[in-house]
């Protein structure tokens, strides 16, 4: 994602009434005017522009084409990093199949994201089928709040106006870090690439103990660690 850089047209005699009153003209239109790139400025350099071509890369859709097919060591690698991932997160708990319970499958995903400087980084996220879940869910089970751009862009304007540093944080694998109502669990199937001699597939499967990407209340329950966690240490 392209951020644009923000600036201000206002002088230092504008109060924050005035700067607010800006905020509500804002659009998203190209020819912005508190936006200092122009679109076709940013894909004409030749980083952005790789960006939008395709790329002669396969992408497996499935675990046995991942492993058997081109750049396999690639892709072996970015399952290794998401299954150590999961582990260290302790997102499941492998037990026997209980009785009488709807398990739901899972699905490998492969992509290929290009970095700042044009390498290539492949990825292997897991999710789960959450489409399945025999559990229902109401407004309240997965509703979480998002930000909208018009809000991010005034403040923008406002550190902008005031000279205020920005600082942004990124929190890999973030659902991960939510858990579960053990009142409630889920259970799904063991993935490929998890094994080991204690491992039976024909008679075990995983329960689930954090909210993996594909769940249906997966981010609210990553919303209710965020917000937890930010309020302990005082953020708000």
């Amino acid at each position: 994602m392209i951020a644009p850089i923000i600036k201000s047209n206002s002088s230092d005699s504008d109060d924050l009434d005035s700067v607010t009153d800006k905020i509500h003209d804002t659009r998203l239109s190209d020819d912005d005017e508190i936006v200092d790139i122009e679109y076709e400025e940013i894909i004409n350099e030749p980083s952005y522009a790789l960006a939008i071509e395709s790329f002669p890369v396969p992408i497996p859709k499935t675990f046995q084409e991942a492993i058997s097919g081109a750049d396999v060591e690639k892709w072996k690698e970015a399952i290794v990093k998401e299954l150590m991932s999961l582990k260290s997160r302790k997102v499941w708990t492998i037990v026997d199949h209980p009785a009488n319970t709807k398990i739901i499958t899972h699905r490998w995903l492969f992509t290929v994201k290009i970095k700042v400087d044009g390498t290539l980084m492949y990825k292997a996220p897991l999710v789960a089928r959450g489409f399945q879940s025999p559990l229902s869910y109401d407004s309240n089970d997965i509703y979480a709040p998002v930000a909208k751009m018009v809000t991010v862009h005034w403040f923008f304007i406002i550190a902008n106006k005031y000279g205020i540093r920005i600082n942004q944080l990124d929190v890999r694998t973030a659902f991960l870090y939510g858990h579960l109502d053990s009142n409630h669990p889920v259970y799904m199937t063991i993935p490929e690439g998890v094994g080991g001699p204690s491992v039976n597939r024909s008679t075990q499967t995983c329960r689930l103990n954090r909210s993996l990407y594909g769940l249906p209340n997966a981010p609210k329950c990553w919303n209710y660690e965020i917000d937890f966690f930010l309020k302990e240490i005082g953020f708000i």
